[in-house]
């Protein structure tokens, strides 16, 4: 991919996290957040990157069954390849 190619990638990724209206985020396969939202943000109660970038469920989510229920929905995603309703 060239550089121009990049840097559009780049633009369409930051628009959507940006302005989007969908409660959205990304992890890796340990859980830890990568990206999100501000509706996400919202949900979550969190005012910022700092509050989310870098975190778990279990760190940002104060009651634990409901972190509990993620980081499952997230293993079972893993390791079915199937979208969780």
């Amino acid at each position: 991919m060239t550089n121009d190619g990049k840097e559009l990638l780049w633009s369409a990724y930051d628009k959507y996290w940006r302005h989007t209206r969908d409660i959205a985020f990304v992890k890796d396969i340990r859980g830890v957040y990568m990206g999100y939202s501000q509706p996400f943000a919202k949900m979550a109660s969190r005012a910022g990157a700092d509050e989310i970038i870098g975190k778990t469920d279990f760190e940002i989510f104060p009651n634990e069954k409901d972190a509990e229920h993620f980081r499952n929905d997230d293993l079972r995603l893993l390791s079915t390849g199937k979208d969780i309703e």
